[in-house]
């Protein structure tokens, strides 16, 4: 058995070797906070290596990936990139000084700043397909949208604590919510999806024999075929729901990586999706992006641009990823194409 977890590791690398991934910019930053960062057996290893090696020869034998290399380096002082690295075309917007959100462009300058209205760190924030940013503030709960300069209120929550963010291809957005901790009441937790202030859904992620969300600590994000994919700091796994909201799977990391002593732990943090529906999962324990379709099956990873503790995810209109790090306090830009 531990014979062909050792073949199927040594094959692994041979083929991750292969790809060509290169890191396209780096604009460092400073003074960076974040929130708390909050196995499978070896016996049960050998019954998974033969589909998941095979997923990943065949998916890796039917991609390439093409990279634009360019290197550069900007510095910048924030404070929060927890949830930070949203963007639409060259729009990047940051979390700085608790109360400032910094716009910037793809190269790093400086465009404007917008102090949030209760003058505390945003909650989370996104970028409509307008390229509005919207963002939740860390006070009073309220969901704000900038136009023009302008901060104007688009939500108001008082009953739910709204915790997590995304703009859909719709125009819709999904806010992942919790109730009010009480001690003799258990947590709820849901997802609304609203039409600008309108209400259109409501899921209940807490049922009475499974809870598909366990903690606040989590990312929203939405699938091109309008999947809905939470990471759940907690359990560290990834869940994908159906649209109705059913739970089409959960991926908790590929078992090859996580025996693997070159990987390690999978800590999986923010998601995001390319133009194909891949999903992209930034993998603080590994140092990696993991690359899954959106049917949950493992493609490959992107482990070659010497990331440390990614965190944040986007992916703009030009299909060039960002990633917001925690240890390195910066913001890299990858170029990449799947065929």
């Amino acid at each position: 058995m531990l014979n062909a977890v050792n073949f199927a590791l040594e094959k692994l690398e041979n083929l991750q070797q292969k790809l060509c991934v290169t890191l396209v910019k780096s604009i460092s930053v400073r003074n960076v906070s974040t929130k708390a960062l909050i196995r499978k057996d070896l016996d049960e290893l050998e019954a998974d290596i033969a589909p998941v090696y095979e997923s990943i020869v065949s998916g890796i034998e039917a991609m390439s990936l093409s990279i634009i290399e360019k290197h550069d380096e900007r510095r910048k002082t924030m404070h929060d990139l927890s949830k930070t690295c949203h963007t639409i075309v060259d729009k990047v917007f940051e979390n700085d000084n608790h109360d400032i959100i910094k716009h910037m462009n793809s190269e790093g300058k400086l465009l404007k700043e917008i102090t949030t209205t209760t003058r505390t760190a945003p909650a989370d924030l996104t970028v409509t397909r307008e390229g509005h940013l919207v963002y939740i503030d860390g006070e009073d709960r309220n969901i704000n949208i900038v136009k023009s300069d302008r901060t104007e209120c688009l939500i108001k929550e008082k009953d739910w604590i709204p915790g997590a963010i995304c703009s859909t291809s719709t125009g819709d957005l999904l806010l992942l919510m919790r109730s009010e901790y009480r001690v003799e009441k258990p947590t709820k937790r849901k997802i609304t999806r609203f039409s600008g202030s309108t209400v259109k859904q409501e899921i209940q992620l807490n049922t009475k024999n499974k809870k598909i969300l366990t903690s606040h600590l989590a990312f929203i994000h939405e699938n091109k075929n309008l999947d809905i994919i939470l990471s759940d700091m907690h359990t560290e796994s990834v869940r994908v729901l159906s649209s109705e909201g059913q739970l089409r799977f959960t991926y908790d990391g590929n078992p090859l990586l996580m025996h693997s002593k070159k990987y390690g732990k999978f800590i999986p943090r923010d998601v995001t999706t390319d133009r194909k529906g891949h999903i992209l999962i930034a993998d603080s324990g590994a140092n990696i992006i993991h690359i899954i379709d959106q049917d949950g099956q493992f493609l490959l990873c992107i482990d070659n641009c010497g990331l440390q503790k990614p965190y944040g995810l986007s992916i703009d209109k030009n299909n060039i990823l960002f990633v917001a790090e925690l240890k390195t306090k910066a913001i890299k830009q990858i170029k990449f194409m799947l065929k």
